[in-house]
């Protein structure tokens, strides 16, 4: 098992990985589910969702080859003059090689929700690669970080893999090619470029205050809180298996035009959400020092930072599915402006308030960001769709 100092090293890993992978997939991954599951209502079109695909994969390429390269020459560098962690070397190098499979399996896994199979979208993105991992880390040693991002690379391959070839066999096949028109290739592009915005974001309000972490202190704070964020996240994660399963429904009612429909699918979704949040939440505040002790003795330091963080969660469970209501009902305008609101937040607290106060700090840099965005997406619903999702009782 990793200590604390390895396991930072491990983490911070994982959210240079993270974050590198969101600028090579330039907002196409919410772009797949978009138009896939708008192409796959209609059988006549459904020779257009291979079209959507490859179009994804071809940006990947172009862009994230490159990348790799870069990473790989500079790799050295961080972790000299950067991080100063020892094994970080190998830790980047790994992390470069494992990128443009991370990216497929993402894009394979959305093109499974666009499909309508939220099921098997969950696995790939949350259960396979951790499940493959955990069964070779139970055959194979784990002492240090490098070791431990060997398996996970080795996991992602294999997760990509199997999700493509899967994405593969259960897209629909139609004896009529249509191909994409001119028309809808610059819609592709003006969409994937705004929720790439959203994305990019995104990855800045996560992962900023880890990186701040790893380079103001210690690998073990990087560890600590990265074990809280994923701890409070528990709390969200059935709204991740929620928006899963909406998405394309919401897609295929905005396409007709059934607001009434989309409003049905929120209340009953933030009811849900409410009601099986709420003890997760309660469990968490109550006994943080018996939570985090699961990860080791080391760890229970951060028991105000879980605190926080998981109010954060809360609030962000608690207004239900209003980035995936924006990203299918053509508001991308209003959830970019939504998502550089929050990454600001997280980023001018992680340049401020980590320095300061550490754990807490980030922490409150991140509750912060998180509540805004969720907070600001119930307003930007409403004025676009016309009802609160905050409201879910009537």
């Amino acid at each position: 098992m990793l200590g604390v100092e390895q396991a930072g090293s491990f983490f911070l890993g994982m959210t240079i990985l993270g974050l590198v992978s969101i600028v090579v997939r330039k907002g196409y991954e919410n772009t797949i589910v978009k138009y896939i599951a708008a192409k796959s209502s209609d059988i006549r079109e459904a020779s257009m969702i291979g079209q959507v695909y490859l179009r994804a994969i071809s940006t990947l390429l172009k862009l994230g080859l490159p990348i790799v390269a870069i990473l790989l020459i500079c790799a050295k560098f961080f972790s000299d003059h950067l991080f100063s962690v020892p094994d970080m070397y190998t830790v980047l190098v790994l992390v470069s090689i494992s990128l443009i499979p991370y990216c497929v399996n993402v894009f394979s896994a959305k093109g499974m929700q666009g499909l309508g199979c939220s099921n098997w979208f969950i696995f790939y993105t949350s259960l396979c690669t951790p499940t493959v991992f955990l069964m070779l880390s139970a055959v194979f040693p784990i002492n240090t970080a490098s070791s431990a991002i060997l398996l996970y690379v080795i996991a992602i391959f294999f997760s990509a893999i199997t999700a493509t070839t899967h994405f593969y066999w259960n897209k629909p096949h139609s004896k009529t090619k249509l191909g994409l028109s001119d028309s809808e290739n610059r819609q592709i592009s003006t969409v994937a470029s705004r929720l790439f915005v959203v994305q990019l974001c995104a990855g800045v309000t996560q992962w900023a205050c880890p990186l701040a972490l790893g380079v103001v202190y210690s690998t073990s704070d990087v560890a600590i809180f990265s074990v809280s964020t994923r701890i409070a996240m528990l709390i969200s994660f059935l709204l991740v298996a929620i928006n899963a399963v909406v998405a394309s429904k919401i897609s295929v009612a905005y396409k007709v035009g059934d607001i009434d429909e989309i409003k049905h699918i929120s209340k009953k979704s933030s009811l849900f959400l409410f009601s099986t949040a709420t003890p997760i939440f309660f469990l968490i505040c109550i006994y943080p020092d018996h939570v985090l002790s699961l990860f080791g003795e080391g760890f229970t330091s951060g028991k105000n930072c879980l605190i926080i963080l998981a109010a954060g969660q809360y609030i962000n469970v608690s207004t239900g599915s209003v980035g995936v209501m924006l990203q299918m009902t053509n508001g991308e305008d209003y959830l970019r402006l939504n998502s550089i609101i929050s990454a600001l937040i997280a980023l001018i607290g992680s340049l401020i308030l980590v320095p300061v106060l550490g754990l807490i700090g980030g922490a409150i840099s991140l509750a912060l960001a998180w509540s805004t965005q969720n907070l600001l997406g119930v307003f930007f619903v409403n004025k676009l769709l016309g009802f609160n999702t905050l409201v879910f009782w009537r």
